[in-house]
């Protein structure tokens, strides 16, 4: 829709994207936009929902590397352990502090990977469970934004549902008026 204009007491015109005018009622006009913003409301609750469930697969990701890391610690009581190539690159990947200043050096295929002794793991996984903490907070913040565009969407079809409603009260009132 471009436009809308008064053209009556109870009629308008309508200017579409492609010029095309139509008239309507008011009670058509407002069926339209809430068709309109239901569609829009729709589109951003998908977006906000694979928003939300994007961060419910980082979370349950670290919390598998969460769980290793309590096993390479208990590892590491008889030397050093290495971090697996995946759970270094989640960590790097998310911006995830994790310590680099120990002894030995291994190189990888892609990536240089380190030997972690139990108080580097210790740090280690203190900065992850901070990340997951961070991401429990999206996650609520997410989850309030899905509540309030699914509460909007079902104003929306609740006014859908008014509008026409009183339009098949009208148009039955006409019908007996005219018997």
């Amino acid at each position: 829709m471009t436009s809308i204009a008064a053209t009556g007491a109870d009629t308008f015109s309508v200017t579409d994207n492609a010029g095309k005018t139509k008239k309507m009622s008011g009670e058509m006009l407002m069926q339209l936009l809430a068709m309109r913003g239901s569609q829009v409301c729709a589109g951003e609750l998908q977006v906000q929902m694979q928003k939300s469930n994007d961060v419910l697969d980082k979370i349950e990701e670290a919390e598998k590397y969460l769980a290793q890391m309590d096993d390479l610690k208990e590892q590491a009581k008889s030397g050093p352990t290495m971090m697996p190539g995946k759970m270094n690159y989640y960590m790097a990947s998310n911006g995830i502090a994790f310590g680099t200043n120990s002894g030995k050096v291994k190189v990888g295929v892609n990536n240089v990977q380190y030997d972690y002794s139990q108080g580097q793991w210790a740090v280690n996984k203190e900065n992850l469970q901070a990340f997951i903490h961070k991401l429990n907070g999206q996650s609520q913040m997410d989850y309030i934004r899905l509540q309030s565009l699914t509460n909007q969407n079902n104003r929306l079809f609740s006014l859908m549902d008014s509008i026409e409603t009183k339009s098949n009260q009208t148009k039955s009132e006409i019908i007996r008026d005219m018997k």
